[in-house]
């Protein structure tokens, strides 16, 4: 009995290195926003207290800001962790206007995610309406879930029915 306990600590002895290596080869998703966009906007980000999504008026489409659930956010903040979000940013000739923002607050601080779908790009903005980071929309990122929101939305509905399509 004894030598049975021996040898199973010998073997996990052996084995924590090896376990180690392992886990020292897997980069933690939130590093990719960290390394993007600095630590003070993505511990914001990443920490947020709630996240107020707004349209921006379209003709007479007028619809309320609607503040996002629990797993909206973290829809949200896990969408803006992946390496697909800031892998370009293309010359665009056109003026960037966008059709959704989501103000992202945690305690006395708040950040700026502007999305444009008619030219597929998306900016992060600080509280002074500076821009942090400009990047493009590869597959219509948060499209479904800003469609979720206001499905009666005339402006959203065009652009969610052209990505469907």
């Amino acid at each position: 009995m004894i030598k049975r306990k021996f040898i199973l600590l010998i073997t996990s002895v052996m084995a924590i290195p090896s376990i180690a290596s392992i886990a020292d080869d897997k980069v933690p998703t939130d590093n990719v926003i960290v390394k993007q966009i600095g630590v003070g906007p993505a511990g914001v980000i990443m920490g947020a207290d709630s996240i107020m999504a707004n349209l921006t008026v379209w003709e007479n489409d007028t619809l309320p800001p609607k503040m996002l659930s629990r797993c909206m956010c973290s829809i949200v903040q896990y969408t803006l962790c992946q390496p697909v979000m800031y892998s370009s940013d293309k010359r665009v000739y056109s003026a960037f206007f966008a059709d959704v923002r989501l103000i992202v607050y945690k305690g006395d601080t708040s950040l700026t995610l502007e999305l444009d779908y008619n030219i597929n790009k998306w900016r992060l903005l600080n509280e002074k309406g500076e821009q942090i980071c400009r990047h493009d929309l590869k597959n219509s990122e948060l499209l479904s879930l800003v469609h979720e929101l206001w499905p009666e939305s005339k402006n959203i509905n065009i652009k969610y029915d052209k990505f469907t399509e």
